[in-house]
């Protein structure tokens, strides 16, 4: 884990891309934890029912643990999602308002009339991703 959160640092990763592969390799742990404490109860004989019982009550714990990762993974994945759904829309954003002073300019110019210029401004800002679904 201090090797990802290192790595974290020099490669400048999100938060969400940290938890993503701290998860990760959470998992893998726990999975590796499980498979041999059921090598390990398969190989204890019967009559060592404390031992048994110790054993599966760390399997379990285990794989709770598997299960609470599993959701911090997902969280991590929406938060990601939306991290590139808001760096996208900054970058549309800006796009529109760098064609919205162009347009602007233009018609200060009279290269171009108003009209004209509302038009195609209207039209940018309609395909804009904020306003693709209304």
């Amino acid at each position: 884990m201090l090797l990802i959160k290192q790595n974290r640092e020099k490669e400048n990763k999100t938060e969400a891309q940290y938890i993503l592969e701290g998860t990760a390799e959470n998992l893998r742990y726990y999975q590796e934890r499980i498979d041999a404490l059921q090598k390990l109860g398969a190989k204890t004989p019967a009559q060592k029912k404390k031992l048994l019982d110790e054993i599966h009550k760390l399997e379990t714990e285990a794989q709770t643990a598997i299960f609470t990762e599993t959701g911090k993974q997902e969280d991590a994945r929406i938060k990601l999602v939306q991290e590139k759904r808001d760096e996208r829309l900054k970058i549309e954003t800006a796009y529109y308002n760098v064609q919205k002073d162009t347009m602007e300019k233009a018609v200060l110019n009279q290269s171009i009339t108003q009209e004209a210029a509302d038009a195609i401004c209207w039209k940018l800002k309609r395909n804009t991703p904020q306003n693709f679904w209304r």
